[in-house]
């Protein structure tokens, strides 16, 4: 066993101290698995001291193997020669891979036996795999749509509709995910950095003080720093010209040694991966003019994708319907006729018409405070599972990776040699890893 890699059918041992480790080849990283705990853990060495950066959580376990098994899935078993009682896996089973190996940017990368990266283990650092030759066109991401509604105090009976997230920032980062649809409202009610929280509809979400913290976190932590984030801001809710200058300040402030600057004329798509590792994207929906000054050093429009250039940034067009057919039909149909240097994003979602789901809400908020909420449901005559986005989720997110005809019209390029280059969608959790999977698949067939 070479001390970097794990072929099919080999294992790490908790109870030999020879063979429980695997070591990148410039020694910068260790993957243990502790024999004093049971847990697998991923070791950054810096100056002869170790740094967790990934961990199976497994520790206080009676596991005894972490065993790479011939259907591409690691898993960790109590009971290792037979292979009983599992405790944690990759959950990659049937992805081809027939070789495990931890790299020297400490991504745990899964390849087939034609030596294609298959699927990046530890989430949070899948970027880091990536040649560094490769631009934003040529990369398929998972994204997130409203990202920051994972949270709301909006009333029980609107928050189906409301939230489209469970994970908060940070954790949505260490999934995977690499673009975030972020919708800004301003609340005049309140001060200071209070004023700015995302919103869905009516509902309001977290202070965008919080997220703004966790995107911070997550590039402070050696996971970050080969990473690449795109985040779009959106629909801008309630703002006039000075608010907004306050808010981008704002953001500046928070995230400044991470935004990437963009060269005048520079096209997204074309920009290499080497050039904005560890960088965050902005992409503005406001008009230049809005921002005639900023009082952030150093800094001007130019240096952001506004309104202007958003639309040469990103394909973005929503179904806007309730119906998986429907929905895979109009994406599908947009995909194929596609032949435009911007990223293609596909809205792998389901929503209902906004006018119908507005009404529900506006009536049900005005009258929930005097008659019970399941009255109300009988009253209005509706099922509120038919407008909940997590049950959307869980009915279309399978359909990504485990059913037919997705697969075949989204998964290889189009006509024009075109690829999804952002799959934006809710809950993804819903499909566990499956939409990483589906991003490596995509790119493998580029």
């Amino acid at each position: 066993m070479n001390k970097n890699i794990l072929l099919a059918g080999q294992s790490l041992w908790r109870n030999k101290s020879s063979e429980n480790k695997l070591i990148s080849e410039n020694g910068l990283y260790e993957l243990v698995l502790q024999e004093h705990d049971g847990n697998l853990v991923l070791y950054e060495i810096k100056s002869d001291n170790q740094f967790p950066v990934f961990a199976s959580n497994t520790q206080n376990s009676k596991v005894e193997a972490a065993v790479f098994q011939e259907d591409g899935n690691f898993v960790l078993y109590e009971n290792g020669a037979s292979r009983k009682n599992s405790k944690w896996a990759s959950s990659t089973e049937n992805t081809s891979a027939h070789k495990l190996i931890l790299e020297n940017s400490g991504a745990i990368c899964l390849y087939d036996k034609n030596d294609k990266l298959v699927f990046v283990i530890n989430s949070q650092r899948w970027m880091s795999a990536l040649n560094d030759s490769l631009r934003l066109k040529d990369i398929c991401m998972p994204g997130s749509h409203d990202a920051g509604m994972y949270s709301t105090s909006f009333f029980q009976l609107g928050q189906g509709l409301a939230l489209t997230q469970s994970k908060n920032i940070r954790e949505q980062l260490d999934f995977g995910i690499r673009y975030f649809d972020l919708r800004p409202e301003y609340d005049s009610s309140k001060t200071g950095e209070n004023r700015f929280n995302v919103y869905h509809g009516p509902a309001a979400g977290p202070l965008i003080k919080d997220i703004l913290n966790d995107i911070k976190s997550f590039f402070e932590h050696p996971n970050g720093k080969n990473e690449t984030v795109i985040i779009g801001l959106t629909h801008f809710k309630d703002f006039n010209v000075p608010v907004k200058i306050d808010l981008l300040n704002f953001i500046i402030e928070k995230l400044e040694e991470y935004i990437q600057i963009l060269p005048n004329g520079k096209n997204l798509g074309n920009l290499k991966l080497s050039d904005v590792r560890g960088k965050i994207i902005f992409l503005l929906d406001v008009g230049d003019e809005e921002f005639t000054s900023l009082t952030a050093t150093n800094y001007s429009i130019s240096d952001f994708f506004t309104r202007q250039t958003f639309g040469s940034c990103v394909f973005d067009e929503y179904a806007n319907t309730t119906s998986y057919e429907y929905m895979y039909k109009n994406q599908i149909n947009h995909f194929k006729s596609f032949n435009e240097e911007r990223l293609f994003l596909l809205n792998w979602t389901l929503t209902p018409p906004s006018n119908f789901s507005g009404k529900v809400i506006t009536v049900a908020q005005e009258v929930t405070k005097l008659i019970p909420q399941m009255l109300i449901i009988k009253m209005l005559g509706f099922d509120p599972d038919i407008i909940n986005v997590k049950r959307f989720a869980k009915e279309i997110n399978p359909h990504l990776s485990r059913w037919g005809h997705a697969r075949e019209g989204l998964f290889k390029p189009n006509q024009h040699g075109k690829i999804v280059n952002i799959l934006n969608g809710d809950f993804w959790e819903e499909a566990n890893k499956d939409v990483l999977k589906v991003c490596f698949e995509i790119m493998n067939n580029r």
